[in-house]
């Protein structure tokens, strides 16, 4: 048995989606998800939301900012201790050196107490390898996606405006106001930005957004909204034209699949596990079925994703403004596009197949007897 643990959290992120499909993909008989409190319980306490003493404890990266609990956690648990590892806190753009290194040491000592890692892209594998002396054993299982890929539907009345979306909780990472000047040298052609998303606590990065969007004129052609459920997500998507993802730090990024599973044309910065998503770079998948496909780009045709590199922040504007610029004013490119986005979204794997990969490495005498060792994608 596999018990997967994570703090209660009212924020719908990548790491809890991935947690729940996984969840929902397995038997309760060989893998259960337990929501614990934001403060963690003594480990002798764990017994009381029924986890036996045996069973091997995954544990959700979100528990680096208590690595003393996961020492005694470890030292006190009769059966194996692996981790989850959604993302490394210590590789955020934005941290101050001193911030980071905090972090880091931290990473170090939860991963220390661990038979196994399990992250979601060969780039977050590399990391922990290069930031981490003697790592455990590290698994890569890429999520999966949950929804059929196909085009958006034709009977959504098309708007005379070209409508980007970003799907993304506001934080600073996520890097929302650096399109602002982007767009307003844009202001002649005709787009309109719909953003979806938690907002941050003080609402300030909001504030600030709207602030700066007034000042460049364009603020009436951005609509921001709350962050959607996940059953409203691929509706949304299907409505717009071009997905826009300016974020500096994705240890995979699953909107991404998302969005090329909608069919859309992506553009965004070349970080991260953003090229493993769109096939730009190989994934580094140890599925029991071997590689997930090819990358992301039609026979003969062009790829989904246009990706900036994010080096000189001028240099990525203009990269960016080029883009967009040549997406707003070609639809036949956006169909090109979007065609070889479901193309890569075809190759993608299933959540069953993502949560075998994890069962086949963690447990695999308990592996599910009556999957078959192929999976419909």
């Amino acid at each position: 048995m596999i018990v997967l643990l994570a703090p209660e959290s009212r924020l719908v992120s990548g790491g809890y989606l991935y947690n729940r499909h996984i969840a929902y993909s397995l038997p309760e008989e060989q893998f259960k998800y337990l929501r614990l409190p934001m403060e963690p319980p003594a480990p002798e306490a764990l017994h009381r939301f029924g986890v036996a003493s045996d069973a091997h404890l995954l544990l959700d990266s979100l528990y680096f900012t208590h690595p003393r609990w996961v020492e005694s956690l470890a030292s006190w648990h009769n059966g194996p201790v692996s981790m989850l590892v959604h993302y490394l806190p210590s590789l955020e753009p934005l941290l101050p050196p001193n911030i980071a290194k905090t972090k880091r040491r931290a990473e170090a000592a939860c991963l220390a107490c661990c038979r196994r890692a399990v992250v979601p892209s060969g780039y977050l594998k590399s990391e922990i390898q290069r930031l981490h002396r003697a790592p455990p054993t590290i698994t890569v299982a890429p999520p999966g996606i949950a929804a059929t890929p196909e085009p958006g539907n034709s009977s959504y009345v098309k708007q005379p405006a070209v409508q980007l979306l970003t799907v993304a909780n506001w934080t600073a990472s996520k890097n929302h106001r650096f399109l602002l000047p982007v767009l307003a040298e844009l202001s002649n052609l005709p787009w309109e930005w719909n953003i979806y998303g938690n907002m941050d606590e003080t609402g300030a990065l909001v504030q600030e957004f709207r602030s700066t969007a007034h000042s460049l004129r364009i603020d009436s052609r951005i609509h921001i909204g709350p962050q959607l459920p996940p059953k409203e997500v691929m509706d949304t998507m299907h409505r717009a034209d071009l997905f826009i993802y300016p974020s500096l730090f994705e240890s995979y990024g699953m909107v991404i699949a998302e969005a090329l599973a909608a069919g859309l044309p992506i553009v965004a910065n070349r970080i991260g596990g953003i090229p493993e998503v769109v096939g730009a770079t190989p994934v580094n998948d140890e599925s029991p079925t071997g590689p997930t496909g090819p990358a992301g780009k039609s026979k003969g045709g062009p790829s989904a994703t246009v990706l900036c590199n994010f080096a000189a922040p001028r240099g990525s504007q203009e990269q960016w403004q080029s883009a967009l610029a040549r997406l707003i004013q070609d639809p036949q490119e956006r169909q090109n596009r979007g065609t070889a986005a479901l193309a890569r979204a075809r190759n993608l794997p299933s959540w069953r197949r993502t949560a075998d990969t994890i069962l086949s490495h963690l447990e695999p005498k308990i592996l599910s007897l009556d999957s078959e060792m192929h999976y419909p994608n």
